[in-house]
Formats: structure tokens, sequence, C-alpha cells
């Protein structure tokens, strides 16, 4: 660092002194700056003030930015009052140096600057007003450099910053197509499994109602049989019967209403046991209807569980999906850490920035202060100018 900062409790804003340089390191860093000068002129500058001016002109324009021409151009409203103002070019050549110098000086932190420095000027002053402009160019090529380094970089950061948070952009937007798509799919999911609990509900009342049917149609199987069996039994009893009545009808005479009411009685018995073989029948065939449709039952709860199968394929391919998402949830947090970084990297380059402009705000306020005092000067020497030039006008008369 070429200065240093003292603080005085009697002053209002912090005052910066730089160190003085030899002779040799100024007329090196001037070279260095393009402005020439020799040591003699450095040395005896009360020899050369001519070109002591010209030093200052080339100083004033390396370091403000103003140039000669500009120095040339009067900057108050009184122009147009004086007779000949082409008379006051060099003075207001002369006046606009010494304002602008006057504020370099001051924001080199030098205010101990006048008119008397183009006037008489000495080595002293000189080598100590030059020392001071010369800290202020190297700090602010230096201060230059790194606000340069650091926008390039804050730059840099602000491109990848913009870069990963479009890439930020891309994987929340195929997060949130993944969580609709797995939406979607646990919504099918639940309504297959809720399909697949009513089918298994109705396959075990099927099932229930199979093995029902099948004990029933057994119980009537023997049922059935049993009848038959008594039904041809009695058959051949009647048949028997009626043999040995014909055997015995010749031998025996009996009762003809006996007789009938036997007969009636046989007859009776003979039907209701067609009767109950008939029932038997028709419930064997509503036994085989029933098996019919338990057998269509088993036929739809194949096709059920084929389609199972189906949804657990399904639910597979889906399972086997998860470790994409979950890769890609990965990443995010991963984008997320990363401009974390990045905007902590930012916040210490916008703090490094702020540093600099509040240092150049305190500068130009110190300048301000210095030029409102340059002005004033200025205002008084053109009253007394603007005097001067009256007063000569009323001897002439």
């Amino acid at each position: 660092m070429y200065y240093s900062q003292h603080n005085a409790a009697a002053q209002q804003h912090p005052t910066y002194h730089a160190p003085l340089l030899k002779t040799a390191v100024i007329i090196q860093c001037m070279h260095e700056m393009e402005i020439p000068m020799s040591e003699h002129e450095l040395l005896a500058p009360e020899r050369h003030k001519e070109p002591t001016k010209q030093v200052f002109v080339r100083l004033v324009e390396y370091c403000l930015g103003i140039n000669k021409e500009e120095l040339s151009q009067p900057q108050f409203s009184g122009l147009q009052d004086l007779a000949y103002p082409e008379l006051y070019e060099d003075a207001f050549f002369e006046a606009s140096l010494l304002r602008e110098s006057t504020r370099l000086m001051t924001i080199c932190g030098e205010p101990d600057f006048g008119l008397h420095d183009f006037v008489t000027p000495s080595s002293k002053r000189l080598q100590k007003h030059l020392s001071a402009v010369i800290n202020l160019a190297k700090y602010r090529l230096e201060s230059l450099e790194s606000y340069l380094e650091l926008n390039e970089k804050r730059e840099g950061v602000l491109n990848e910053l913009n870069e990963l948070k479009i890439e930020q952009d891309q994987l929340r937007n195929k997060l949130e197509d993944a969580k609709e798509v797995a939406m979607q799919d646990n919504g099918a999911v639940q309504d297959v499994y809720s399909e697949i609990s009513e089918v298994e509900a109705d396959i075990a009342k099927l099932n229930e109602q199979n093995t029902l049917i099948r004990r029933q149609n057994n119980e009537l199987k023997k049922k059935h049989n049993f009848l038959k069996d008594s039904v041809d039994t009695t058959s051949v009893s009647i048949q028997e019967l009626k043999n040995e009545e014909k055997k015995l009808l010749p031998q025996i005479v009996q009762s003809p209403q006996r007789l009938k009411r036997e007969m009636s009685t046989l007859e009776s018995a003979l039907e209701s046991e067609r009767k109950e073989s008939s029932t038997v029948e028709k419930q064997v065939q509503l036994v085989k209807v029933a098996a019919a449709n338990v057998a269509d039952a088993t036929k739809a709860t194949s096709t059920v569980n084929e389609k199972l199968e189906e949804i657990k394929s399904e639910l597979d391919k889906e399972n086997m999906l998860l470790p994409e998402i979950n890769i890609t949830r990965g990443n995010l947090s991963k984008n997320l850490n990363k401009m974390t970084e990045l905007s902590n990297n930012i916040d210490h380059a916008k703090r490094q920035h702020h540093k600099y402009d509040e240092k150049l705000v305190l500068l130009q306020k110190q300048g301000n202060i210095k030029k409102e005092a340059s002005k004033t000067a200025l205002e008084a020497a053109r009253d007394k100018l603007l005097l001067s030039e009256k007063g000569k006008r009323e001897g002439k008369k």
C-alpha cells in the first residue's frame, strides 16, 4: 500500500498522508505515467515554472480525465459581461488549472496547495505534491486491477449462477413431472388394489358358494340314488304283489272295497315316490346349472389373475424408475448447495465492491469541499478583476 490514514479529533474527515519519495523514484514514476520531467525541473522548479505547470496539466489529465482544451473553457456566467473575452483566455486556463490542481491535491490528501506553488514553486513542496499524486495513481491502478479482477470473477460467477438456475429450473420441472406421474400412478395403483380387493372378496364368496353347491350336489345325488332305488324296489314289490294277486285271486275271495283301498294306498305311495324323484331331478338340474356358473366364475377368476400379473409387472417397472428419481433429487440437492456457495462468493464480491465505492465517495466528498473553496476564491478573483477593469475604464475617461 502507498498510503496511510490518520484520524484527528479536530478533523471531520480522515486525512491521507503519502510517504515522501526520492528524486529518482519520482522521475521514474512520472516517466511510467508518460509525463516528461527532468531531474533539474524537479530540483529547481523556480527556474522551470512553465514546465512545472505543464506537469500539473498532464497530472490533471491523467488522474481527473480533464484535458488541456477543457481547462481552457470558461466556466462562469459573467463571460458575456466582459468587453473582450478573448483577452482572458490565458486567465481562464490559469484559473481552471489552479482549481483542478487544488482539487487533485485535496483528493491526494495534500490540501495545502495554492497559487504560490505555480508562481514561486519550491523543490520540497513539489516533491511532496508529486509524491502524493504518485501515491494516489499507484493506489488507483492497484484498486482498478483488483476491481477489474473481482468484477471479472463476479461476471463469471453470475454467468455460472444463471446456468445453474436454468439447470435447476429444468431439474425442478422434471421433478414436478415425475411427481405428477408418480401421483397418477399411485392413484391408479390404489384403484387397482381396490379392484383386486373387491375381486378377491368376490372370489372368496364364489369359492364358498362353490363348496356349498358341491356339498348339496353330493347330498342330492345320494338322495336321488336312494329314492331311485326305493322306487325300483317299490315297483318290483307292486309287480310281485300284482302277480301274486293274480295267482291268489282265483283261490281267495276278498272284499272288493278292501282290495281297492290297498291298491289305492300303493298307487298313492308310488305317486309320492315319483313326485319326490321328479323334485330330486329338478334339484340335480339346478345343481348342474350352479356348477356351470362356478366354472364360469373360475374362468373369470383366471382372467382377473392374468390382469393382476400385468399390474404387478407395471408396478415393477415403476419401482425400477424410483432410483432414477432419487438420483435426480440428489443432483438437485447438489446444485442447490453449489448455488448457495456461489451466492456467498457474490456477496463477498459485493462487499469488496462496496468498500471501494465508499473510499471513492470519501475522496469525491473531499474534492467537492476543496472545489467549493476554489470556486469561492475564483469568484472573489473575478470580482477583483472586474473592479480593476472598471477602474481602468474610469481612469481612461
